[in-house]
């Protein structure tokens, strides 16, 4: 009958660990999910002090076609977000662990011009004490690479109408130079180039999706 008491007590000490640990593990990951919802929300509504202070100082950041290095570079591509006004919508939240992965959809004057409404990409963020340390992508965005090939054009136009600007665009390694400022030039002349084809700024350019 002890055997058969001890067993029950074992048994019942286990039952209750393993539910401790599911519980820890899954109030770990609710405070992940609300730290990506308000990185997020952040970012949609362009708070650079709020995103600024999610950000770890260390932070490695990839994009399809960029990688930024610490908190300065990291905060580059938000403040470029806002100068063109980008619009983004999030979906489809998986959260294990410290990491969490979504899907992300980009819409801005840039994007609808070039007759892409919808700029798709999958966004892995990875968090340590309470802050964004790395950005990666779980799946490539052809969607990112579609619309940098349609844009080519435009930026023909640029550097053979507007060199000037092209010291505001890039560094003196030839860079891309991600700020408000270089967002709000390349749609005022992306405005101009598309007025000069004759075209009303709301019509779609490039073909269809």
């Amino acid at each position: 009958m002890k055997k058969s008491c001890d067993s029950i007590v074992a048994w019942l000490s286990l039952t209750a660990f393993i539910t401790l640990i599911l519980s820890s593990c899954t109030s770990h990951e609710a405070e992940i999910r609300e730290l990506h919802r308000r990185y997020m929300e952040a970012s949609m509504n362009h708070d650079i002090e709020t995103l600024k202070a999610m950000i770890a100082e260390d932070i490695v950041w990839e994009l399809e076609l960029f990688t930024f290095k610490g908190k300065d570079e990291a905060l580059g591509p938000h403040e470029y977000d806002a100068g063109i006004d980008n619009s983004i919508e999030y979906s489809n939240v998986v959260v294990r662990g410290d990491t969490v992965e979504c899907e992300l959809v980009e819409t801005n004057e840039i994007s609808k011009t070039f007759a892409m409404y919808e700029v798709r990409q999958f966004p892995r963020f990875i968090f340590k004490d309470g802050l964004v340390h790395r950005i990666e992508l779980w799946k490539r965005s052809t969607d990112k690479r579609e619309l940098s090939r349609r844009v080519k054009t435009f930026q023909g136009w640029i550097r053979k109408t507007h060199p000037e600007a092209m010291k505001t665009f890039f560094d003196s390694e030839r860079k891309f130079i991600h700020s408000r400022e270089t967002g709000q030039l390349y749609v005022q002349l992306l405005r101009e180039w598309w007025k000069g084809l004759g075209k009303e700024s709301s019509e779609p350019h490039g073909g269809n999706r």
